[in-house]
């Protein structure tokens, strides 16, 4: 048969990549370069695609590769279905990303955290009729990418009030924990006491009436574990959702505590990967501010680069301050002021960073401040917004029970 041109260039192409098939480093990288989306199609290719793709050390590449152009990753309506769109850093236009179900129990999807390509999700089933005193949640841990999803095992239920949850991971990328808070219960009289007049911080949880204890889910497990008694429960953000926001920064969790005015921070409760907690105080703003001036319901916790930072939004600014450790204790210290141009209406829901920039989520826009370009973006996106949440996000080929096998996944 005599060989046209097409048959030609059909029969170069495949020799070149046969050769590059054959020098797995150069394969591998290239591939480590598509969407996750177009990789999992990739792995009907052959079976040599397929192994090359399912295992962990491309897995770390791709993430690796994936983290050099990050997203954000937003709710914008709380329904029982969550639908999840995604925004560049130094944009502020969004566009529908995925659809993840709700649960057959219903409830409203919201989301509470993203880590190495995967977000946790919780629901907030109807609540029984015959015990409505006691509370849980369902949390399920996702791949928006892959579609893949993880119904956690059911945790004890909290005894009249919400639980609290907060995510850590690493320090390999198949690890993670899931760690739990609930009420077991109130104190008996004489076991806390009131808090002294002009005192707004209770730094060892003596004044608080209600007994609180932690679990432990553990991706390496696929239980949980209980680790004892908690000082102080996160405080709910009065514009988010009933669960408090976390963050976690260099190994730990942290939570904003409530002070004795309960829609105001009065502290900040941290722990490590192994469940030491402990609770410290947020910037002191001294005498010379105006009570308007100091921490605000209006607080969040971020992760800027690496640093634990507080935002504290003000009428016409915004304070940054970041985390330090002195002679190992922790410490503020003020890095931005901020002349802000958020509207006189704008409640904000949600606050993040990702990069040189921080986003703010109000009830009708984004505002996107670049810290190179030291300016403000503000847009008004098509969709209605109703409690949004917004997370820095890379896409990942990460299963969600953490399992990645060093020769398959």
């Amino acid at each position: 048969m005599v060989e046209t041109r097409a048959m030609r260039a059909h029969r170069i192409l495949g020799e070149k990549w046969n050769q590059i098939e054959s020098t797995k480093d150069v394969f591998v990288d290239i591939l480590s370069r598509f969407s996750a989306e177009s990789l999992q199609s990739y792995k009907s290719v052959s079976k040599y695609w397929h192994k090359s793709i399912s295992n962990k050390e491309f897995t770390n590449m791709q993430l690796s590769r994936s983290q050099e152009t990050p997203f954000y990753i937003a709710c914008l309506q709380l329904d029982t279905d969550m639908v999840l769109y995604l925004m560049k850093p130094r944009e502020t236009v969004s566009h529908q990303f995925v659809t993840i179900p709700g649960s057959s129990k219903g409830g409203n999807l919201n989301m509470v955290c993203s880590f190495n390509g995967l977000i946790c999700c919780i629901n907030d089933p109807a609540e029984d009729e015959e015990d409505v005193l006691l509370r849980d949640l369902e949390i399920r841990i996702c791949n928006p990418a892959t579609g893949d999803s993880l119904l956690l095992p059911q945790g004890t239920p909290s005894l009249d009030k919400d639980p609290s949850i907060g995510v850590g991971y690493g320090p390999d990328i198949s690890d993670y924990k899931v760690f739990r808070i609930f009420c077991v219960g109130m104190k008996e009289p004489g076991e806390y006491h009131e808090l002294e007049e002009g005192d707004e911080v209770d730094l060892d949880g003596s004044s608080e009436m209600y007994l609180y204890e932690c679990e432990v889910y553990s991706s390496s497990t696929g239980s949980w574990r209980g680790i004892g008694q908690v000082p102080r429960i996160p405080m709910r953000i009065f514009s988010s959702t009933h669960v408090s926001t976390h963050v976690f920064v260099g190994g730990k969790i942290y939570w904003l505590v409530a002070s004795k005015y309960s829609d105001t921070p009065g502290c900040v409760l941290c722990t490590d990967m192994e469940g030491n907690f402990k609770l410290f105080r947020l910037p002191d703003y001294g005498v010379t501010y105006h009570e308007e001036e100091g921490i605000s319901p209006h607080t969040f916790l971020i992760n800027l680069k690496g640093s634990l930072c507080l935002v504290v939004v003000h009428l016409q600014d915004l304070a940054v301050w970041i985390l330090k450790e002195e002679d190992g204790e922790p410490d503020w210290e003020l890095e931005h002021d901020i002349i802000h141009c958020f509207e006189v209406e704008d409640v904000i829901r949600a606050a993040t960073s990702c990069g040189d920039t921080l986003l703010f989520v109000t009830q009708d826009h984004w505002y996107r401040y670049d810290f190179g370009l030291k300016t403000w973006k503000m847009e008004s996106p098509c969709v209605e917004f109703f409690i949004p949440i917004a997370f820095p996000y890379t896409e990942s080929l990460l299963p969600c029970n953490g399992g990645v096998d060093p020769g398959r996944m």
